[in-house]
């Protein structure tokens, strides 16, 4: 090897250290950030036998902790001391990484798309797609603004929503007929699709009455199967159409063993016994929770290029479990893992081991 292929091979190693020492940095802020807007509870120390029990756990795995400051969050948010919580510097710049392929995510994620990629499962129904810039029908055939505008004019209302690098609700719309294309074209741009709503189950209803309330069911693809490893529901607000353009208003339930948690909490994790429709959700049995599993663990084999996927679930009023989004980009960890514990449950292990392999 000659000198100067030698410092590039050096200079390159040196570079992807930095970029991924650099990216650990800010999700340890992004930790910095939550405990600086946590109001109501204070962040514990925990005790030298507990942090040398979750570094060794990790360590015994292959990945060294830059510390337990995540364990100690979790701690505070769920009383909860366990080795397996996932810190999110660990989990986006070690494990994501190892099990997606972080480049096809964009254009995997394009939710014109989901009905198509995941075909057999249950979906919302999409009337009208844009992708990049051209307008096409439910069965992807090409169409010109007026077409499109008469397919959409059947029905008294229809849901927009842009469809790339887009996450918290933002422009997702319920709007009424009549509809003018050219003005949804200046506002969505190129990249919308739209969509026919979402009559809810009365038993998801009964938390917002005004929002489609999905439940966000992280999966995890093995060799031969993909599992359920956490989930949690996204409650709307009063009035609001997306159960998650709140902002920090926006409010999580964590399920554990198919049933909601006590509490509820906001984007900063401030825990809350009550939501805002004063529907006593507190242990209550999720409707269909198993059969929105099943959909999702089976909708995950058509997405191979990812070993996790993300997806929002809702019911219909006739009990089907319904896809209303697949998500492969960026995920957050610290929502399921207050609300429901860690992050991959009772999976932790056989995702370490694939990892060390």
């Amino acid at each position: 090897m000659s000198m100067r292929s030698a410092l590039a091979k050096t200079a390159k190693k040196a570079i992807g250290y930095y970029k991924k020492e650099s990216k650990a940095r800010r999700y340890r802020n992004d930790l910095r950030k939550h405990i600086q807007h946590t109001t109501d509870v204070e962040i514990p120390p925990i005790s030298s036998d507990q942090q040398r029990e979750i570094e060794k756990y990790w360590e015994e795995r292959g990945i060294a902790l830059s510390s337990t400051d995540w364990h100690r969050f979790y701690y505070a948010k769920t009383g909860i001391i366990d080795p397996r919580f996932v810190p999110d510097d660990v989990f986006h710049c070690i494990i994501r990484p190892r099990l997606n392929d972080i480049s096809l995510a964009a254009a995997w994620s394009d939710k014109a798309y989901t009905d198509w990629i995941v075909r057999d499962v249950n979906t919302v129904r999409s009337v009208v797609r844009c992708v990049n810039g051209r307008l096409l029908d439910e069965n992807f055939r090409l169409i010109d603004k007026k077409t499109a505008a008469d397919i959409m004019n059947r029905y008294e209302s229809l849901v927009i929503k842009p469809t790339m690098f887009t996450d918290t609700g933002k422009n997702v719309a319920l709007q009424p007929a009549p509809f003018d294309m050219d003005a949804i074209q200046k506002q969505y741009g190129k990249y919308f699709v739209v969509q026919l709503p979402l009559k809810q189950h009365p038993d998801l209803a009964k938390l917002n009455e005004s929002s489609v309330n999905t439940i966000r069911i992280d999966t995890v693809l093995f060799e031969k199967q993909a599992h359920a490893a956490s989930a949690f529901i996204k409650v709307g607000q009063p009035g609001q159409f997306a159960d998650n353009s709140g902002g920090n208003k926006r409010i999580f339930i964590g399920i554990r063993e198919g049933k909601f948690t006590d509490f509820a909490f906001d984007h900063d994790c401030n825990r809350f016994n009550s939501i805002p429709s004063n529907y006593a959700f507190a242990g209550q049995k999720v409707p269909f929770f198993q059969e929105m599993c099943a959909a999702v663990e089976k909708a995950h084999s058509y997405v191979p290029h990812f070993g996790l996927a993300f997806w929002d679930v809702s019911v219909d009023s006739n009990g089907q479990p319904t896809i209303v989004e697949m998500n492969l980009r960026y995920p957050d960890t610290f929502i399921p893992q207050v609300g429901s514990g860690p992050f991959f449950g009772e999976f932790t292990e056989d995702v370490l081991r694939y990892l060390k392999a």
